[in-house]
């Protein structure tokens, strides 16, 4: 009998496609830098593992892939300059987790999801090179709910060398959850926009 947690190591391409709901993964994925993984499907898939051996390219083509819910803050995509990732016209990457990569790339009317926490911890974009940002691109701020602190409360959303911005991001903020003092928190790229 096997019990814990699990590392899946490939040499080979992975899709996964999840058809419908929340498909949550709670095994670590590994895999070298010729190594391709695809997300299709429009279910979400929820990450909430520390996969930081997956150094091949990442294409999320539909749904969310999300890199740690609300109580799985330390998980992780990536590895820390290899691996390009991108993100399809109408998919959606991000979470409350971490995701590393050489180049990212969010295509027109995909979506960047940015969970933060009244504790002060954050999702978080780390490109070791470019970040790519399309025209028409959406941020949503997912924060968990509680007490956000005021004007002291920043939240580092991203790190890259170089940013290619090519036009107006949208913002929105999910205001679901019972929220005080939210209307005073930063976010912050490294380096500013």
């Amino acid at each position: 009998m096997v019990s814990g947690q699990l590392t899946f190591t490939t040499n080979i391409p992975i899709t996964l496609d999840p058809s419908s709901g929340k498909n949550t993964g709670d095994n670590d994925i590994a895999g070298g830098s010729s190594v391709s993984f695809i997300k299709a499907g429009d279910a979400d898939l929820v990450l909430n593992t520390k996969n930081s051996g997956w150094m091949g390219p990442t294409t999320v083509n539909a749904g969310r892939m999300i890199v740690g819910d609300s109580a799985h803050t330390g998980a992780s995509w990536g590895s820390a300059g290899v691996g390009d990732i991108t993100v399809q016209q109408g998919a959606t990457l991000g979470g409350f987790g971490t995701v590393n990569g050489n180049n990212i790339t969010f295509e027109s009317e995909s979506t960047w999801v940015a969970g933060i926490m009244p504790n002060g911890q954050n999702g978080q974009l780390n490109s070791s090179d470019t970040l790519t940002l399309r025209s028409g691109v959406s941020l949503a701020v997912t924060p968990s709910s509680g007490a956000y602190d005021g004007p002291d409360r920043m939240y580092k959303i991203a790190t890259y060398r170089t940013l290619n911005k090519e036009g107006d991001m949208t913002v929105s903020v999910d205001s679901t959850a019972g929220l005080q003092g939210f209307s005073e928190v930063t976010l912050l790229m490294d380096p500013p926009i």
